[in-house]
């Protein structure tokens, strides 16, 4: 066998396996992109949660608080756009994919998020906390996943003041 076709067999199966690790599953995905969502947070950084937002929301996202109030892909970029800059440090955040339940087309991440941080109100500031859960519905746009629709089925929001119990 010519020296050229014995590289090439030995460097097929290394490829292959290069090729597996390489390639992730969709849960693996949305894992990843829910850490640096909470990145974002941890840091305050609004351009980089603004370019997560923008790249992974669909244009028909539709977001639902506990409360039942709806709000279209702009105005809910908007408001977590605004929370950020109303948030002058963070004090915890945490975002945890409790489950998937996934279908041939859609991916639904049941997320528990838990944040801890000083915020500007009517110039006081108060310390707010929030503890959520949401159901999120990811659904398959080509070879990517794109963020459609958020029920947030739980809240426990407060903001306090200094001193307060």
């Amino acid at each position: 066998m010519p020296q050229c076709a014995m590289k090439r067999l030995a460097i097929l199966p290394i490829l292959s396996l290069s090729c597996v690790c390489l390639s992730s599953t969709a849960e693996e995905i949305l894992t990843k992109r829910y850490r640096d969502y909470n990145t974002s947070i941890l840091k305050g950084d609004s351009k980089r949660m603004e370019t997560w937002l923008k790249s992974f929301c669909d244009s028909k996202l539709t977001y639902t608080s506990f409360h039942k109030n709806k709000f279209g892909r702009d105005n809910y970029i908007s408001g977590v756009l605004a929370q950020i800059a109303k948030t002058n440090q963070v004090l915890k955040s945490t975002t945890t994919v409790r489950s998937f339940k996934k279908t041939s087309d859609s991916i639904v991440a049941t997320v528990a998020s838990d944040f801890k941080g000083v915020v500007v109100f009517d110039s006081r500031k108060l310390t707010l906390t929030d503890q959520s859960v949401t159901f999120e519905t990811w659904i398959r746009a080509g070879r990517d996943w794109k963020l459609q629709k958020i029920v947030q089925v739980n809240a426990d929001t407060q903001m306090k003041q200094d001193g307060e119990d």
